[in-house]
């Protein structure tokens, strides 16, 4: 009998079309430079589109609901006309409105709440909707596992509370957000935990500090981190895995196949 086929991760492709990303701020914000690298990302693997128009970066300079829907509206239309599910990454439900008349299907929601009016919205348009782990100040004291695995239970009964389809959820154990270099490795490396809450778990660690911290923040250093960190999601059977390059995740994947991991 041959050995059932492993299931990959799908790939979230990373879209910015912001002039202060902390990686790639600025280079994709034109509508044609964002279409072209869409389709780029497409070309390499990528199954989903996540279009963000407000840095999240630590630091980062907020801007208004108006000017967020200005950056993303016509590229969030681009990419839709590219037939494939369309992402948008945002904390406002105006933003997430529009990016969804325009026919995005998923809102990635990086607030760390429960937010009643961007449950509303999504479960409105059928769309899924992204719960983020995502504290407003670090706690160097506590258990960071078992508080994203008490945020997210918390999480999914107030989705339940407000008659959200559970079918249409997905949580993100927020690497990079309200965390230390030490809890966004101890998340990764229990990874597996999140799954007994039997829910789709999205992964958002490309590129992030945790790496540029602990080997350096060059292109090689960065490689290896998302090389490892990719390994390990396949590892604990993440459902998606969020990267700025798809097709470097798409040879992940091929030795992680290869090996059994």
């Amino acid at each position: 009998m041959e050995p059932e086929e492993r299931k990959m991760p799908l790939l979230m492709g990373i879209l910015n079309v912001t002039p202060d990303s902390f990686y790639d701020g600025g280079a994709h914000s034109a509508p044609e430079e964002a279409l072209s690298h869409a389709k780029k990302l497409i070309q390499d693997g990528a199954d989903i589109i996540d279009i963000g128009g407000e840095s999240t970066r630590p630091g980062f300079t907020p801007v208004s609901a108006e000017e967020e829907i200005r950056r993303t509206r016509d590229i969030v239309k681009l990419v839709c006309a590219l037939n494939v599910p369309v992402s948008i990454d945002t904390t406002k439900h105006e933003v997430a409105r529009e990016a969804l008349k325009c026919g995005a299907s998923i809102i990635n929601d990086v607030s760390g709440t429960v937010n009643p009016e961007m449950t509303a919205l999504a479960k409105e348009y059928g769309a899924r909707l992204v719960i983020t782990h995502a504290p407003r100040e670090i706690d160097e004291e506590i258990n960071i596992v078992y508080d994203v695995l008490e945020f997210f239970e918390m999480a999914l009964s107030d989705l339940s509370y407000l008659e959200f389809p559970p079918e249409n959820v997905i949580l993100d154990p927020g690497i990079g957000f309200g965390k230390t270099v030490e809890q966004n490795f101890d998340v990764i490396r229990n990874l597996y935990e999140l799954k007994t809450l039997k829910m789709p778990i999205l992964l958002g660690a490309s590129n992030k500090s945790y790496i540029k911290k602990t080997i350096g923040s060059d292109e090689q250093s960065l490689n290896v981190g998302n090389t490892v960190t990719i390994a390990a999601a396949v590892r604990d059977g993440v459902d998606i895995i969020r990267v700025h390059d798809a097709a470097h995740a798409k040879k992940v994947f091929k030795m992680c196949e290869k090996l059994d991991i």
